[in-house]
């Protein structure tokens, strides 16, 4: 339990984005037991952007993860200066350990193995374990929650809306198309390829939408350029020969000059997403986004959408899950096809693809 006195607290959750946006919860939940909590968030670059200016967080520290030992250190000592009350590391990882125990919390809460991983457990006073089996991520935090005696948190979660991005997405999205918009974000992290469905799938996937009237956005981060508008371009091929009189709506590909922000405001304008494994995905879930999530090595039950707008489509080959990254088959993948996509994307959408149905 916290005591009253316990109210600086650090919470550890550094990357990877999707993750960090599956944790953003237990701030909130730790802010509804602890209104006088004054809560830091420690986070990798790639995450800060979603956390700042979140209202159950105070402050959040940065950790220079691409800098070098200098700067690891400068940044460790100076979270050592400022102790806090309890660390929770909802990481798990060996840099997540240390930056805990860097906080100078006399409680530091985390995961027991085989969750923490790399020593991290050496670096806690507490360890907790969510459960046996395939525990669900947001489970695994509310258990060391509950290790405080902080319940669960059912509310929405605050993610950033700036108007300057919101405003260029909506003038993109209007120039092109009046209706309604199918999101597509086809790429994956930069160690995540073999989460991909594969490009002919979302090509055939985007002729269907397109032609029913709904507009197609396929949307990538950096470096995902050329499979963004290889795809894009391959679906406005298909489209070409028929689309005279036939009202299929328009596909467009973005990824320059658009970050974070951009992203968020796309998944709020847009009717659904269709994405593998992603951190879209995750921002989509905590939006309330109707969403189509594509898993194939990794486990839905540990790491799917919880929201009841969300799906997951999983085929449950024998070989999946796995920790594989090189796969010279990717079967569980293969065995998602694109009628299975289309026939529950027009569940969420009311049971039509109609771009004037509401």
């Amino acid at each position: 339990m916290l005591s009253p006195h316990e109210n600086r607290i650090a919470l550890v959750r550094l990357s990877a984005l999707g993750d960090v946006v599956a944790t953003i919860h237990a701030a909130h939940a730790i802010r509804a037991a602890r209104r006088d909590a004054r809560i830091t968030w420690i986070v990798d670059p790639g995450g800060a952007e979603l956390l700042r200016g979140n209202p159950a967080i105070e402050e959040v520290r940065v950790f220079p993860r691409r800098e070098g030992p200098g700067a690891w250190q400068r940044f460790l000592l100076d979270l050592r200066a400022r102790p806090f009350d309890v660390a929770l590391d909802l990481h798990g990882n060996l840099r997540s350990g240390i930056a805990t125990w860097a906080t100078g919390a006399r409680r530091r809460l985390g995961f027991a193995p085989p969750l923490s991983r790399e020593g991290n457990r050496f670096f806690l006073t507490d360890r907790v374990a969510p459960g046996a089996g395939s525990v669900h991520r947001r489970a695994r935090v509310d258990a060391v929650l509950a290790a405080l005696g902080v319940p669960p948190y059912a509310g929405t979660v605050w993610l950033p809306d700036e108007p300057g991005p919101r405003e260029e997405v909506n003038a993109f999205l209007r120039e092109r198309h009046p209706g309604r918009w199918i999101l597509f974000q086809p790429g994956a992290s930069r160690l995540g390829d073999y989460k991909r469905w594969p490009e002919e799938r979302y090509v055939e996937l985007g002729r269907r939408v397109a032609a029913s009237g709904l507009g197609v956005v396929v949307h990538g981060g950096p470096g995902e350029e050329a499979l963004v508008a290889r795809i894009a371009g391959a679906i406005r091929a298909r489209l070409e020969p028929g689309a005279a009189g036939t009202g299929a709506a328009p596909v467009s590909d973005k990824t320059a000059g658009w970050g974070i922000h951009h992203l968020l405001a796309l998944l709020r304008r847009c009717a659904a997403i269709v994405c593998a494994d992603t951190a879209p995905l995750q921002l989509a879930d905590a939006l309330g986004v109707p969403s189509v999530g594509i898993f194939g090595p990794k486990d839905p039950a540990v790491y799917g959408p919880a929201g009841p707008r969300s799906a997951t489509l999983y085929a449950g080959v024998p070989c999946s899950p796995c920790r594989h990254r090189l796969c010279d088959h990717r079967e569980c993948l293969m065995a998602v096809g694109v009628e299975e996509v289309e026939r529950t994307l027009r569940r969420l959408l009311g049971g039509t693809l109609d771009s004037c149905h509401a």
